[in-house]
């Protein structure tokens, strides 16, 4: 099996530097562009995917993520229907609780439930189905043709890991990559399934990790140590932190996570290293039958250089 790499696109980038961003990925040879579902920067993570769609014949392209809190179910079905529609069988929904985005709005990330109920009304949507909201029951969208554009759950911790085995078309997992931890979230996949009834036999994962090209390795460490204090405050990789044994103070700043913890823990989580090291890691995850990493990709000389050396150096190797 061959391992698919795809990459985030910057969001701070305008939104034409953004399309031609996932141009070049797909000329470069790059199998999937993702693009954040943030408001910060100003940009509509859709309009910038559908210019892209439209620019592009190959790639497949997502949200990374999206959420059912600032966007209601049947907006995204309609989403996804019309993605489909102008990139046929080269969209999926990747969607999640939300986290930082729906802060920005003043909410909560959605409750397990929540997702779980929007992943079934999307996915209904999407096949032509009545889907109840509300006291409006029901509800479809007129003339759906099948194959629906696939719902994937994004997922960090172990009950909405077990949405996805039940529920998802997919799993988009933002838990870790340690073998240990690969075989801990396939464990929540399956007690999902046990509860419809399904076998996994196909199933589709992807996992999404920070990628840095980094020669030094105390400024790895560190960069490692910045990018993990910001993810665990949010409530990130707590299963993965359980499964390695580790055991962190409260953290109240980058430097308060011990340095043998930030080791293991940088092993772990992310792909972080010179070009030799960086092969080697995703060699090894291809091995252990991952299908699919999504790369948040960086190095000291600025993430186009950092595309690059990806492009030349290591994807012939791991593809």
């Amino acid at each position: 099996m061959t391992l698919k790499l795809d990459v985030q696109t910057p969001m701070n980038l305008p939104a034409p530097q953004q399309v031609e961003h996932i141009q070049r990925m797909e000329d470069i040879g790059f199998d999937g562009a993702g693009l954040a579902d943030h408001m910060e920067h100003g940009r509509d993570v859709y309009s910038v995917l559908a210019m892209a769609a439209a620019q592009t014949k190959r790639i497949q392209l997502f949200p990374c993520v999206t959420n059912p809190v600032t966007r209601h179910p049947w907006v995204l079905a309609n989403v996804a229907h019309s993605m489909d529609e102008m990139a046929p069988g080269r969209f999926k929904l990747i969607m999640g609780a939300g986290d930082t985005a729906v802060m920005h709005v003043g909410k909560k990330p959605a409750r397990v439930a929540t997702m779980r109920q929007a992943v079934s009304d999307i996915r209904g949507l999407l096949r032509g189905e009545g889907v109840t909201f509300g006291d409006r029951a029901d509800e479809q969208i007129i003339g759906i043709k099948e194959p629906a554009p696939a719902v994937v759950v994004a997922v960090g911790g172990e009950r909405m890991t077990e949405v996805a085995g039940e529920l998802g078309d997919e799993a988009f997992l933002l838990t870790g990559i340690d073998d240990r931890v690969l075989a801990m979230s396939r464990r929540h996949l399956q007690a999902g399934a046990a509860r419809s009834g399904r076998s996994l036999d196909g199933f589709k994962v992807t996992h999404y990790t920070i990628m840095r090209i980094e020669n030094d390795p105390e400024l790895a460490r560190e960069f490692a140590r910045s990018r993990m204090f910001g993810w665990i405050k949010q409530g990130f990789f707590r299963g993965a932190i359980d499964e390695l044994g580790i055991t962190l103070p409260s953290l109240e700043s980058p430097e308060d996570i011990p340095s043998e913890a930030v080791d293991v823990l940088g092993e772990a989580l992310f792909i972080i290293g010179p070009v030799e090291k960086i092969t080697e890691r995703l060699q090894q995850m291809s091995n252990s039958g991952v299908d699919r990493v999504v790369c948040v990709i960086s190095s000291p000389e600025g993430p186009d250089a950092a595309l690059d050396a990806l492009a030349r150096q290591i994807m012939p190797k791991v593809k």
